[in-house]
């Protein structure tokens, strides 16, 4: 794999891309995994078919091609869809990604920092809040 996700945070309510490019150009090269809670995996797709613009469900949607790419979406996020997120290549090479969903609590007062000091300061909390976990 060249690209693997990478921990991601964003706010209640907006979308997150974890992204996954796999050397091996097969319609079964990728498939994407979710831990939950209890320590099993929910099974997202078995197999990125590098269709562009595929959509899974209300939640996930992928953005693939024929050069590998199996980028999966994560839409109208919400801190039940917070976990580690897995990418797995055919040949078995995974690649993990957290994503962190910070809560409507959490992204108020963050707005209100943000509203003081500066407006752009809400991307750069949310990166050093990714590279924490």
């Amino acid at each position: 794999m060249d690209v693997t996700p990478v921990n991601t945070a964003v706010l209640d309510g907006q979308s997150a891309v974890l992204r996954c490019h796999s050397d091996i150009r097969l319609s079964t090269a990728v498939s994407w995994t979710r831990r939950v809670a209890g320590g099993g995996d929910e099974i997202i797709v078995v197999a990125c078919n590098f269709r562009p613009n595929l959509t899974l469900s209300s939640v996930y949607s992928l953005i693939s091609d024929d050069t590998g790419q199996c980028d999966l979406v994560v839409s109208r996020t919400d801190t039940s869809l917070t976990g580690l997120y897995t990418c797995t290549e055919s040949s078995g090479q995974t690649a993990e990604a957290h994503l962190t969903i910070i809560g409507e609590l959490l992204s108020m007062l963050l707005g209100c920092f943000t509203d003081v000091v500066n407006e752009r300061n809400t991307d750069k909390i949310l990166s050093i809040v990714a590279e924490t976990l």
